[in-house]
């Protein structure tokens, strides 16, 4: 599993011009799954994301002090399977590793 991280004020998710999810100050989470992933991983990944300091203070003075629900944020996860990409041989990606229309739910606790 691998997940890469935006910190944002806003963030949205449009499919044919219609915006299907978004939110304002929280995390957008790319979230790219593996075949090889089961759900005790994904739970892990969720909780560690859950736990991540990457807000400021009340007082907006110290970075780094505040888990997302301590900042009032949300959290915006969108499937992004080529970060499973390989791309060590040739110039055509490997998504073999990549989970093919499996559903794992998160479960975030806040």
């Amino acid at each position: 599993m691998r997940i890469v991280i935006q910190k944002v004020k806003r963030a949205s998710v449009t499919v044919d011009s219609e915006i299907v999810s978004s939110i304002e100050k929280g995390l957008l989470l790319l979230v790219g799954i593996s075949t090889d992933d089961n759900e005790r991983i994904v739970d892990a990944m969720a909780s560690k994301v859950a736990k991540l300091r990457m807000f400021e203070d009340e007082e907006g003075k110290n970075l780094w002090k505040s888990t997302t629900r301590q900042a009032n944020g949300q959290i915006l996860s969108v499937s992004q399977f080529t970060l499973m990409a390989n791309t060590k041989k040739g110039t055509k990606p490997d998504l073999h590793k990549a989970a093919k229309g499996m559903y794992m739910a998160c479960r975030i606790a806040f």
